[in-house]
């Protein structure tokens, strides 16, 4: 079966088609007929895509080239990964064509669309309404961040007005400011009184975060606790994703609370750290968060 009969038979044209080596579980290789059609990569049994069976399919959001030789990777928006090896050189060349082109499509496309933050779908019942709504947080949210202990928080950013959100610097609509608002959100929604099912920047079921490798279900003490007159967050810069976003943070705010048992002394605390989130990329919902903060024992000294 030839590409233009393939072409002319389906709604989406096929932009290439050929047999791949494909590795499979315990690394075995299995020969498949690899059809490009939209933006998935289709693994069929035989070259007889009509009648044969579909194996599997992936859809190409990135393309890796690895060390051994003709074979790459691809990735989907969700971190799924398929690897495959080309018979010979020119085939390898072309098939790397054709993926990343695919790719560039899907992120520009997607990145660009598809990756809106819903910020005002959905409320959560403990807040009146979310800081999210507007492009700079206002300093009114006063019911945001209820949680247990001795120095709750009481807003993002609270009644002191020293404490801000920091100057805005990353280019609207750029990955940097939607993970940027992406993270204040979860902070919302993470320290609000409100049912998991309700977040909106989780997925319910496989959510989890840690703080420093500690599993917590709740906000960090560092946000809850440390600050309770406000504080301020903000990303610094994006070292990877999606679908794996990490990227490096600045936390600061006077210190009048507790941590760790210490009790503040009302000096100005300048935290920095590290954190590395996997995100659905279509919908830029959270499936972990693995947060580390390099100078936490700051507060303790």
């Amino acid at each position: 079966m030839f590409m233009d009969d393939v072409a002319t038979n389906t709604l989406r044209p096929v932009k290439h088609a050929g047999w791949l080596r494909f590795r499979g579980p315990f690394g075995l290789w299995t020969r498949r007929f690899c059809l490009c059609k939209g933006d998935f990569l289709h693994l069929y049994k035989t070259d007889d895509i009509i009648n044969g069976k579909l194996k599997t399919s992936i859809q190409v959001w990135r393309v890796d080239r690895l060390d051994q030789r003709w074979n790459f990777r691809v990735s989907d928006a969700h971190g799924r990964v398929m690897i495959f090896q080309s018979s010979d050189a020119a085939l390898f060349s072309r098939w790397m064509q054709v993926l990343r082109e695919i790719a560039k499509e899907n992120d520009q496309d997607e990145h660009d669309a598809a990756m809106v933050i819903p910020v005002s779908s959905r409320s959560l019942a403990s807040r009146p309404s979310s800081f999210l709504d507007k492009e700079n947080p206002a300093l009114d949210t006063s019911t945001l961040f209820k949680t247990s202990g001795k120095a709750s928080m009481e807003s993002p950013t609270g009644k002191e007005l020293s404490i801000s959100w920091g100057n805005p610097h990353h280019a609207p609509h750029s990955m940097e400011h939607r993970m940027e608002i992406l993270m204040r959100q979860w902070l919302d929604e993470v320290s609000s009184t409100a049912p998991r099912q309700a977040w909106q920047t989780c997925h319910p079921q496989f959510y989890r975060h840690t703080f420093n490798g500690k599993l917590h279900d709740g906000v960090p003490e560092l946000f809850s606790t440390a600050f309770p007159r406000g504080f301020g967050w903000e990303l610094s810069a994006i070292c990877s994703g999606p679908p794996r976003v990490a990227f490096t943070w600045r936390h600061w705010g006077t210190f009048h609370g507790t941590f760790q048992g210490h009790c503040g002394d009302g000096r100005v605390v300048e935290l920095t750290g590290f954190c590395i989130v996997d995100v659905d990329a279509l919908r830029l919902c959270i499936y972990t968060l693995d947060m580390y903060c390099a100078n936490a024992d700051a507060l303790t000294c």
